[in-house]
């Protein structure tokens, strides 16, 4: 039997469901612009989030960009840096269709 998630329930189904590998669906979208506006709201530049997480800016630009994807390690430091929990932006994506 294989397993379906809809972000809400897991659920035996009779397909398998396809992981979001697209940087531009709407739970990855509403994920980024929560970090960016946790961000701006703390009134950090690109610049110095990228000083708080020792990158280069060129990345938080892509990242905000949704030029490149962030891991989930990613995903847990660039929380971290801004005081976030990570929990806050999964029940995002889960809210968001």
């Amino acid at each position: 039997m294989k397993f379906c998630c809809d972000f809400r329930n897991i659920v035996a189904c009779p397909y398998i469901c396809s992981m979001i590998k697209n940087a531009h669906h709407p739970k990855y979208i509403a994920l980024i612009e929560w970090l960016i506006a946790s961000r701006k709201k703390q009134g950090l530049t690109v610049r110095q989030m990228a000083e708080l997480i020792d990158e280069d800016f060129s990345l938080i630009t892509k990242i905000e960009k949704r030029v490149r994807k962030l891991s989930a390690i990613e995903y847990y430091q660039y929380c971290e840096a801004l005081k976030l929990d990570p929990m806050e932006g999964i029940n995002i994506m889960k809210s968001t269709e």
